[in-house]
């Protein structure tokens, strides 16, 4: 039996053996099912070709395996197919690779180089749930918002929302009640089925009394739902759906980077925090690949984490081409991961820093004979400093926001209260904010 890590090695060293260089005239396609098809434009004794590898792929093989003439040289040619480097056995093949799915298109389509713009964009990620990140965003709205910022923050949680009932409190005093009529699962819904016209966008948007600055606040969902809860899955469903408009699919990341994109004009805000959903599912694709933000990436000091780590991180890098980026808009230099729930000395926050910086060296750091280049993105292990991903900040572990919930404890957003824990995390996003404000400048 063959498994699926096993094909495309398979497939190419098939390929070898029937006489076949492997370089970028050839395109692997992977279709929706997972089965493997070979392109390349002249193949000599193709009937050949196509009997090696079906026996080479088994059940993996695509019918037909090997495409040649007219349609491999277009699907060569096809945006979709991208430069591909893998290691088989110690050596190294470079190919192109064109991988068909049902779901999941949105990761083939980033992750988006780091954007200059007024507004800056700050991702909240991870790969569970439980490690306090709606929590630290909700601290650094109110932190930024005392500064005098104009923050907007934006619940893409949306099968788990959070950040409504943190900053926006209800009532059934209509008077009383913060939260604005509709959310961002309404909004994708009414966009896409007739459009919300301007006037309307206030509707959106709900005021936190939580601090004396300026926190908007975009739900998962508004007050409305509250006379109808039994409709919350099925709106849910067609929310996170890819859209039609004029015939042509719009991708859900589409809808979502349109989406903020109207609402940083709406209202003119100089940070824009993001709440993505736990986890590496489709929904999580567009905070953490078509953004352009800078993200963070929260986690305890455990096996999971780091596992959950190595996947995304591996992955957004294998789809990354670093030499067509431009100079600033490389997302590894925008890249900050939290430690959540930590010890308080710095001795016992070294294990989780060292463990950073083994998987960065993997995947991230280019440790070559170039590593004194300029150019080149590397650090040292004891090398500290901003945008340098090894080097964690952190949250110290505090028993009053295991139940955080700012609408019953108003204290847990007072700043003599919160810069305790949060202290040093907001340090680095103060940080975060201003070069990207000087970034801007330089336009």
């Amino acid at each position: 039996m063959i498994f699926y890590n096993e094909s495309l090695p398979r497939c190419l060293l098939a390929l070898q053996g029937c006489g076949i260089t492997i370089d970028d005239s050839i395109t692997i396609v992977r279709d929706a099912s997972g089965r493997l098809t070979a392109c390349r434009n002249n193949v000599d004794d193709i009937s050949s070709v196509e009997i090696a590898l079906k026996d080479a792929l088994g059940a993996y093989a695509a019918s037909p395996a090997i495409i040649d003439g007219f349609l491999a040289e277009s699907l060569n040619r096809d945006p979709a197919a991208k430069p591909v480097e893998t290691d088989i056995d110690g050596r190294s093949y470079q190919f192109k690779f064109i991988d068909r799915r049902i779901v999941g298109n949105d990761w083939l389509v980033g992750p988006f180089p780091t954007a200059k713009r007024k507004t800056q964009r700050i991702v909240f990620a991870s790969l569970k749930g439980g490690v306090g990140r709606t929590t630290a965003l909700t601290v650094a709205a109110a932190n930024f918002a005392q500064q005098g910022l104009k923050v907007l923050a934006i619940d893409l949680d949306l099968e788990a929302p959070g950040i409504g009932s943190m900053l926006l409190s209800p009532s059934t005093d209509k008077s009383l009640d913060n939260r604005p009529k509709y959310g961002v699962i309404d909004y994708l819904i009414e966009q896409e089925i007739s459009g919300i016209p301007e006037e309307y966008i206030v509707d959106f948007v709900g005021n936190s009394k939580f601090h004396d600055g300026f926190i908007q606040v975009i739900p998962a969902t508004g007050r409305i739902i509250d006379d109808s809860p039994n409709d919350f899955i099925p709106k849910l469903s067609r929310a996170l759906t890819d859209g039609i408009q004029d015939g042509k699919i719009v991708p859900f990341w589409k809808k979502i980077n349109t989406m903020i994109e109207r609402f940083e004009a709406f209202g003119n805000y100089d940070v824009v925090l993001i709440d993505a959903r736990a986890g590496i599912s489709e929904i999580s694709a567009a905070p953490l690949m078509t953004l352009g933000a800078n993200l963070l990436l929260f986690g305890t000091d455990q096996q999971q984490t780091f596992l959950g780590y190595r996947y995304i991180v591996s992955y957004m890098s294998a789809q990354t081409d670093y030499g067509a980026l431009e100079a600033g808009g490389n997302w590894r230099e925008r890249l900050t991961f939290v430690q959540s729930k930590a010890p308080s000395t710095e001795r016992m926050r070294e294990p989780f820093r060292n463990k950073l910086y083994d998987m960065c060296t993997d995947l991230l750091y280019e440790y070559d004979d170039s590593y004194e280049s300029e150019d080149s993105f590397n650090f040292g292990p004891s090398e500290k400093g901003l945008f340098i991903p090894h080097d964690a900040t952190f949250i110290k572990h505090d028993t009053a926001y295991d139940a955080f919930d700012p609408t019953l404890n108003g204290d847990q957003l007072d700043e003599e209260v919160y810069s305790g824990p949060f202290g040093r995390f907001l340090e680095r996003l103060d940080g975060i904010v201003l070069s990207g404000t000087e970034r801007q400048n330089e336009i």
